[in-house]
């Protein structure tokens, strides 16, 4: 791109100012279909792990209504978790927002079960925004940047093109009041500038993202990240920018591009830090050899260690009572556990089943639930069910996956 089309980019390097002190913000509504169901309003912790964080829950009363109420600093993006659906809205710190929720529509057996299904994204109406509000704010912009994105795509998308729509956007939304959309246009702009492929993705990196943290809250900086640094696979050039760099690295292992031993390098700043460890034990939980932690706790709420006392082996089941293939497995388990008592210990895991299941104890095999031990399919790499491990008497992953048990019985 020619140097007078560097035009303005120098003049958007926003500085993100937040509150000193965090405000309450709060959602609500009717929805006379959810009565009785439980809500809960999240944010979104990065644009690569996609993990939730809860801020407020609620359960919808006998008539509807609910609220949502949390401290928030920042405006940040907030996820409804709605069944089908995952109901979208932006909120700023110590406003209030009514919202209608659409039609319930609670998931399926299949859907529930099915360790690849996402909910269909949906932006939450509200109820009389005042003309200000970000939402508003944001569609307008968005709306209006995809007719840019469609003139400068069919007309070739030549510095001049790209120019003048960036140019049009800011006049038409100009306005320095609101931090997070000044951000969040910056960002769009990253994207436009990256169609002109002669200087793609430099001429982005350069002037979007080498002189400007990582903004961990604003959805729009991980769209630019994902579209600019696609193909990069240089993280060694962005050394003026350690934790950009790092974030590189951690995007080329998912995309096969780097080793995996590399995240275990990453330490400049500890949120990127946390991505790279979390996506190191996902990628790594299951393997033979792995640790699964130090134990448990089980339906009693007593700890049960990984390695058993007894130094026998455990076999470990993951199951869901709604499923039909796990009522077999549970009781084949009983009659196994019964006949290899001396030398392997059995653990039934009931995974993701809405209520605390209650199982009498027993002297032969230990039962878990995931309300207890939140974290334990992920510590053994358990994407769906059932599912079957072998630990060895140290406690660590011996095979995965096991055979079901119905193996073990002679014919």
């Amino acid at each position: 791109m020619k140097k007078r089309t560097c035009f303005f980019f120098w003049l958007l390097g926003i500085v993100s100012i937040s509150n000193t002190y965090a405000e309450k913000t709060l959602i609500h509504g009717v929805a006379p279909d959810y009565a009785g169901r439980p809500l809960a309003a999240s944010c979104i912790a990065d644009g690569l792990t996609e993990r939730h964080i809860v801020l407020a829950t609620d359960t919808v009363s006998a008539d509807g209504r609910f609220e949502l109420l949390f401290d928030t600093q920042s405006t940040k993006m907030i996820c409804l978790d709605l069944g089908h659906y995952e109901g979208r809205l932006y909120t700023e710190p110590g406003k209030t927002y009514e919202v209608e929720l659409p039609e319930r529509r609670d998931l399926t057996e299949l859907e529930r079960f099915n360790p690849y299904f996402k909910p269909k994204m949906i932006l939450l109406s509200l109820v009389n925004p005042p003309t200000d509000d970000i939402n508003l704010l944001i569609d307008r912009f968005d709306e209006a940047a995809d007719s840019v994105w469609e003139v400068c795509l069919f007309g070739g998308a030549t510095p001049d093109l790209i120019e003048s729509g960036i140019n049009e956007l800011e006049n038409r939304f100009s306005s320095d009041e609101n931090a997070f959309f000044e951000r969040y246009k910056r960002y769009n702009y990253a994207m436009l500038v990256n169609l002109y492929r002669k200087n793609s993705p430099a001429l982005a990196i350069d002037n979007f993202f080498m002189r400007d943290s990582i903004d961990f809250e604003n959805p729009a900086w991980w769209e630019a990240f994902d579209l600019v640094f696609e193909t990069f696979s240089r993280p060694d050039v962005l050394a003026g920018n350690q934790p950009l760099a790092d974030l590189v690295t951690i995007n080329n292992v998912l995309r096969h591009k780097g080793d995996l031993t590399e995240l275990t390098s990453v330490e400049s700043d500890k949120r990127v830090r946390d991505i790279a460890q979390f996506f190191y034990k996902m990628l790594t939980a299951g393997s033979v050899g792995s640790s699964v932690g130090e134990g448990w706790i089980n339906l009693q709420g007593d700890s049960v260690f990984a390695a058993d006392p007894e130094r026998r082996q455990t076999y470990i089941i993951f199951s869901n009572r709604e499923i039909i293939e796990c009522k077999a497995d549970v009781t084949f388990a009983k009659t196994l556990a019964a006949k290899w008592k001396k030398r392997c210990r059995f653990v039934i895991v009931y995974a993701n089943e809405e209520q605390i299941p209650t199982e009498k104890p027993s002297e032969y095999i230990e039962y878990l639930c995931t309300q207890h031990n939140p974290t334990i399919l992920e510590d053994f790499g358990i994407r769906a069910l059932p599912a079957y491990v072998i630990l060895n008497t140290d406690g660590r992953i011996e095979q995965s996956p096991a055979p079901n048990p119905e193996r073990y019985l002679p014919e």
